[in-house]
């Protein structure tokens, strides 16, 4: 490991419009800007790193692990895709490390690949289209019999890289991709790198699972009071997570449920070393000493706050706060509810 570049990371997030928001856009207030400006999906996405790492290092089928090491790479390569009106969606990740992640994802998959090799299964089937099912079936018992057991459907990928490696490898491509998003932004390489949504913060466990591909990564974790939250939701998160219902009482019953269900852990997340717990109304309402704690936590260099008050305005997103005191009737009774079941969460001024 000695031979890493150790490249300092600030992770910050939250539990879904609970306004993290705050701290990209403060973040955004330095030049030069050193974060990513999009979400850092690569390790906790669905068939990411985390994925990856389970199946590599606990599962051992080579099944498995061939699928495991597919679906990363067609992860990787949704990220990279610079997304448009008229194309498919994507996260810009070769655009926003100058080119350098999608040759990143590459280096890292060969490193940890031990061969390839011929092979058939019905999982691959699965993942084909209809037509290509059925002209599959065609080739196999009429065009070419024994196709299959001669040749193999696709040239599957062994990987049994050990622990050690598998994360010497890893870290090495993480730091490649920090390195082009400093490139990219024209930082100094001794520059704190700004990652939105990198570390999940459900667990301990996830924390330190997802901190191991990093040489240095400290998280900032932002909640906010539950009551604003319900009101928020159906503009912040669409209406995600909860049922689609117009009887504001279930839905309130379904929030306190979600609410509570992803924050279960959170007291021993909170006492993590690498997080920063805040409230989102605390940084509002003293902003001067979270900024500065912020800012300390983080590792950034305060000179290159420049900007300051440009992005994030205190004063305007006070006015997002204690927006559940104007409520009225079923929308009143919702928020009720919500005060007596989750009354451990709520924010008091001065708090």
């Amino acid at each position: 490991m000695t031979n890493i570049e150790q490249i300092k990371v600030v992770s910050y997030g939250g539990y879904y419009s609970t306004g993290a928001s705050v701290v990209r856009d403060i973040f955004r207030e330095f030049e030069p800007n050193f974060e990513l400006s999009i979400e850092f999906r690569l390790i906790k996405e669905r068939f990411g790193l985390l994925d990856l790492e389970r199946t590599i290092l606990h599962d051992y089928a080579p099944e498995s692990i061939d699928l495991a090491i597919m679906d990363f790479v067609w992860l990787a390569s949704n990220l990279a895709r610079k997304s448009g009106r008229f194309k498919k969606a994507g996260f810009s990740y070769d655009a926003r490390t100058n080119d350098v992640f999608s040759a990143a994802t590459s280096e890292f998959i060969d490193e940890i690949s031990d061969y390839q090799y011929p092979m058939s299964w019905h999982f691959y089937d699965f993942k084909r289209g209809y037509f290509s099912q059925i002209y599959r079936r065609f080739r196999n018992k009429v065009l070419v019999r024994n196709v299959r057991i001669k040749e193999g459907d696709v040239l599957a990928t062994l990987s049994y890289p050990g622990k050690e490696k598998y994360f010497l490898a890893a870290k090495k491509y993480i730091n490649s991709i920090l390195s082009g998003i400093q490139d990219f932004n024209n930082c100094d390489k001794n520059s704190v790198v700004g990652l939105h949504n990198a570390i999940p913060c459900f667990s301990v466990e996830l924390i330190d699972r997802s901190i191991a591909y990093f040489s240095s990564c400290k998280i900032i974790l932002i909640d906010r009071d539950p009551r604003d939250v319900f009101i928020n939701y159906p503009k912040d998160s669409y209406g995600r997570y909860l049922p689609k219902t117009d009887n504001l009482m279930e839905k309130a019953k379904s929030f306190v449920y979600f609410y509570k269900s992803i924050r279960v852990n959170q007291q021993s997340v909170i006492n993590h070393p690498n997080v920063l717990f805040l409230k989102f109304e605390d940084v509002c309402f003293d902003y001067e000493k979270i900024l500065q704690k912020i800012l300390d936590f983080s590792e950034v260099d305060k000179s290159e706050h420049i900007n300051k008050g440009a992005v994030f305005s205190p004063e305007q997103s006070r006015k997002n706060i204690g927006m559940w005191k104007h409520c009225e009737g079923e929308m009143k009774k919702a928020i009720s509810y919500i005060e007596k079941e989750l009354s451990e969460y709520l924010y008091t001024e001065g708090h």
